[in-house]
Parts: structure tokens; sequence; C-alpha cells
């Protein structure tokens, strides 16, 4: 086994609790690792941290995170990559891409999950987890779309579009002459059923713990809009995954389930999602998300639909937001770090 792993940032380290970052308690991961007998390291520049004399890089201990600056030291001796620069890694820059290790995530991955209709296609439309979902390329793929599909609205969306950038809901009276109105948007956007995702989620669903009782009796009610999360950590190991949900009210909210109450239908469906996009894109491992709205279109029973999958930089839950689940999360990460560095 190599032991170094690599958390590769593009310019400066983001504050371990600062707004925008995606990996919080990162002092935590780190302390993890260390007692896997891993060794985790911290690049700065983006490609130019590697060299041909070596990875350049830093070491930080403790909450406070203390630097210490590291000499170079060879590629070959790293295990794992963790890629924290919010975009694919340009191998073509490196003088050693040949001796890259494995990367969490790799740019085949980053590559499939920026795609939504790929994403629809290769993973979640072949598991029967997706919603219906069609790319815009023509007036004639509207109107097909419309004849499958019922419901008074639907959502049109940016076919590599984050963070609800770009939506538009339309009605079914509208959506004809779409095209019209925003030829832009041709090969470029993808169109699905605007759902209901306000319902409140099955009885059988249950708050992780008694802390988390108020959170999801506040967050899980009707008229609210919510998403259940699952997180996947694959590995040559295996598969573990983990559930949180969040209610979209002035940003994120938070609140947190307990695993075994929710239905096989998505836990077991996250662990063949994920599993499916890195057989896909060749990933040795994988961290990644599903979100699964609970809902549907009219008088429809409503079900369990994949609105995403995230495999590219997900937010993982921090400690501020609940200690035990945090931990959780970062044991799995850890623990799927370790099997992939032990390739």
């Amino acid at each position: 086994m190599t032991n170094s792993v690599v958390f590769a940032y593009r310019h400066e380290l983001p504050g371990n609790n600062q707004s925008g970052n995606n990996l919080p308690g990162r002092p935590e991961i780190f302390s993890k690792l260390r007692r896997r007998d891993l060794d985790p390291i911290v690049t700065l520049h983006a490609e130019d941290a590697f060299t041909e004399a070596g990875v350049e890089s830093i070491t930080l201990y403790g909450p406070e995170e203390r630097v210490q600056a590291l000499e170079k030291f060879a590629l070959e001796e790293v295990g794992v990559i963790i890629n924290r620069l919010d975009r694919s890694i340009k191998k073509d820059l490196l003088p050693n891409a040949a001796l890259l290790p494995p990367m969490i995530n790799e740019n085949e991955t980053r590559s499939l999950a920026f795609h939504k209709m790929r994403v629809h296609s290769e993973v979640l439309n072949p598991l029967g987890l997706a919603m219906p979902t069609r790319l815009i390329n023509s007036e004639l793929d509207i109107e097909e779309f419309l004849d499958d599909n019922s419901g008074p609205s639907f959502i049109v969306k940016p076919d590599n579009g984050t963070n609800s950038k770009g939506i538009i809901k339309v009605s079914r009276d509208d959506v004809h002459g779409l095209l019209n109105e925003h030829p832009d948007i041709a090969g470029k956007h993808i169109i699905q059923p605007a759902y209901d995702f306000t319902l409140q989620f099955p009885k059988d669903v249950r708050p992780y713990d008694s802390a988390s009782t108020d959170g999801f009796e506040k967050w899980n009610v009707a008229d609210q809009t919510k998403e259940m999360r699952i997180y996947g950590f694959r590995s040559p190991a295996g598969i573990e995954v983990f559930p949180a949900a969040r209610a979209i009210n002035n940003g994120d909210q938070w609140f947190f389930v307990d695993p075994d109450s929710l239905p096989y239908k998505i836990v077991e469906g996250t662990a063949q999602a994920i599993s499916k996009a890195a057989e896909v894109s060749g990933a040795l491992a994988l961290f990644g998300t599903v979100d699964y709205g609970f809902g549907g279109v009219g008088d429809e029973e409503p079900d369990w639909y994949a609105i995403e999958l995230n495999a590219r930089m997900p937010y993982m839950v921090g400690y501020d937001k609940h200690a035990g689940v945090a931990d959780v999360l970062r044991e799995h990460f850890a623990d799927q770090i370790l099997a992939t560095a032990q390739v």
C-alpha cells in the first residue's frame, strides 16, 4: 500500500467551515486517515503542484490545521488523489500523468455527472430510478414528450447546470413554441414533468435520533419542497450508503433520518447508481450522492424519483449540522480512501 493521500486544491486552502467549502470537517477526516496509517497531504496550486521534480505539498495538523511545509516527494508515493479543484485535473499539463494514482473522483466520472442526459440514459433510467427526461433538440422532441407525459407543467433546465441555475417552469400550453422564444436552448436543455415534491415523506420514514426530531418535524411537512440525499462511497472493497434530508427554504435546511426507515428501492437504488456510474466512467472509486424526491404528477400515486446524481464534488454534511451523521460520513470516506490506496 502507498500511504500518502493527496487532497488537491486549486489555489488557497478553503477554511474548514468556510461558506462554499463542500468538504468541511477536514481535520476530522485527516485524523481518521492517520488512524488508518495513511498520510494526508495537501497541494494548493492545481496542476502546477505536480512537477517533474516531485509533488509540492504541505501537511496540516490538529483542529487548528497547523501548517508544516514538506519537501517535494515522488508521485509514486501517492496512493490516492482527492480532487478538490472543482473541475477536472488537466492531465495533459502534467509531466508524469502516466504515474497518477486513482482519483476520487476521476475526470471521466466528473464528465459523466456534468451531463444530466448522460446520467439519465446511462445510469438512472436503466435502473428504473429516473423521472421521464428528454434532451430538447427540436420542436418534435417537445411534442413527443408531451404526448408521453401528463401534467399541467414542465421543467426545462440546462443539461450541464448546477445549483438550480437556469431552470424554467413552463405550463403545458406554453411549452409549445418554446424553441421559438428560446432558440439558444436547443441541444443544451432537457425537459421533465414538473413533479410535486412538496409531499410529506411516507410515515415509515423516521428521525435519525431524538436530537433530530425537532428538525424532522419542522421540515418534513406538506407544501415544503424537500429531497432525500443518499451518499454513496464506492471503492474496491464495496459500497456504503448513508442518508440525509434537506428542505429547500432560504437555502438548504438539513434534517436527518433513520437509514433503516427508508425503502429498499432508494437505498439499494443508490448503491446500484453509484456503482453503475463508476462502471460507466471506468472509476476505481467514486464518492457521490443521489437526490430523491417523493411525489408525482396530478393524481398519480406518489413514489420516489431520482432527481439528480452528483458525482463531481457533492457537499458532505458538516459537524455543525449533525455531529453524529457527519462523523459516520467521514468514517465511510476514510474507509473508501484506505480501500482504494490498498489496491
